[in-house]
């Protein structure tokens, strides 16, 4: 008969074995684990870079559409009316609602902004200084939007178009200047 203790010795050794034979093939998949990881990681910033792009473009898309160009068009016209009549009436008016058409768009665009969906200075290249030029159409109207409202017309539009300002003055971009706000 086969003494016990031979036999739990033999296994002992068998898995001392095992386990010294099992750290290279460990090693070798933690090695492609981590491979994976890294392509994973790759692949999902691609994934969020295409995704930033698609945003960019569909906003240059949408302020270069001709619809768009005629709303700022005509927000741009109906400002000196409107600041003749001081005002009366307006926030309610169509005027006023073509104004905030078009504020807010740059409002949610500015938000994208600021929440990073989008980087601001990629809305400053793209954008030019359609941005500054537009807000400072629309900064007319803001106090008679706060009045009304009793709160902060267009934040983010405003720090949107602030920003714009500051780049192109830091890039040593020429414009006029009238001060924003």
């Amino acid at each position: 008969m086969v003494d016990l203790s031979y036999v739990l010795e033999a296994l002992s050794g068998a898995s001392t074995i095992a386990v010294i034979l099992g750290i290279p093939f460990i090693v070798l998949q933690m090695r492609q684990n981590g491979r994976m990881v890294e392509a994973a990681n790759r692949q999902a910033e691609l994934v969020a870079l295409q995704n930033r792009s698609q945003v960019v473009l569909a906003i240059a898309e949408q302020l270069t559409d001709r619809d768009f160009i005629f709303q700022r068009k005509a927000v741009h016209d109906l400002i000196p009316r409107q600041q003749a009549s001081r005002w009366e009436g307006f926030v309610e008016s169509a005027d006023g609602f073509e104004v905030r058409a078009l504020a807010v768009q740059y409002e949610s665009i500015a938000l994208m902004a600021k929440l990073g969906i989008v980087e601001a200075s990629t809305l400053h290249e793209a954008l030019g200084y359609t941005i500054i030029a537009d807000w400072r159409a629309v900064a007319a109207t803001v106090p008679a939007f706060e009045k009304a409202w009793g709160m902060s017309a267009f934040p983010n539009f405003r720090a949107l178009a602030e920003g714009a300002e500051k780049y192109w003055k830091d890039k040593g971009a020429p414009f006029p200047s009238p001060p924003i706000g």
